[in-house]
């Protein structure tokens, strides 16, 4: 294995032992995994090339950080955490945008994508919306910036679609799906079975954003 794999593997590796804790409910066991797990997209972002000058990578490298401050503000269950994770992961998205914004995106493709994944997102609002009492507007917010975020992802994938925005597209699309695990775990049906679908994929999809970094 080269030296650049070993990074995701060994992330990879605490997303399994993360999952014990999450079905164990081992609090001590969550915070030992997931903290150095989201610490590891952040080194494998920086590995691959984030902070080699160019801007789009350093707008990336923030994003991953403020992803990985949503990470360890969710290890609580109360309300304030989950508020700030929240925003936090809000802020992620838009340097993610940011990142798309700069690398450069088709206009028409942009406007196909976004009334199709608008389209989802308003299904995706009438199925969380009714059970998210006061968080309402933030839910709702979040599921706007990260729609536009996968319908610039494809964006962009559409004006050029080299290898590292194939990437990038794959990681935001990942992240959504995990984004829906999130949302059923906390707000239709709370279960260990989200998250042993929704973290796997959530690392995957930082991994991904990593390794277009450069």
């Amino acid at each position: 294995m080269g030296a650049t794999m070993l990074v995701p593997a060994l992330t990879m590796l605490l997303v399994v032992l993360l999952l014990v804790g999450e079905v164990k409910d081992i609090l001590w066991l969550r915070v030992a995994t997931k903290v150095p797990a989201s610490l590891g997209f952040i080194l494998y972002g920086w590995q691959c090339g984030a902070l080699d000058g160019h801007a789009d990578g350093i707008a990336l490298f923030v994003a991953l950080w403020l992803c990985a401050f949503g990470d360890w503000f969710l290890l609580s269950r109360e309300k304030k955490p989950f508020l700030a994770g929240i925003a936090s992961f809000l802020l992620g998205h838009v340097g993610y945008l940011v990142v798309f914004a700069m690398i450069g995106v088709s206009l028409p493709a942009f406007g196909g994508l976004a009334l199709i994944v608008g389209a989802f997102a308003l299904f995706v609002w009438r199925w969380v919306g009714p059970h998210a009492g006061p968080l309402k507007p933030a839910v709702a917010a979040y599921i706007v910036v990260i729609s536009t975020m996968v319908a610039a992802s494809g964006a962009s994938a559409a004006l050029d679609p080299s290898p590292r925005r194939l990437t990038l597209l794959a990681g935001a699309v990942v992240f959504f799906i995990s984004d829906l695990c999130v949302a059923r775990d906390r707000f239709i049906a709370p279960g260990p079975q989200n998250r042993i679908l929704g973290l796997p994929l959530y690392y995957a999809g930082q991994l991904l954003f990593a390794a277009a970094a450069s």
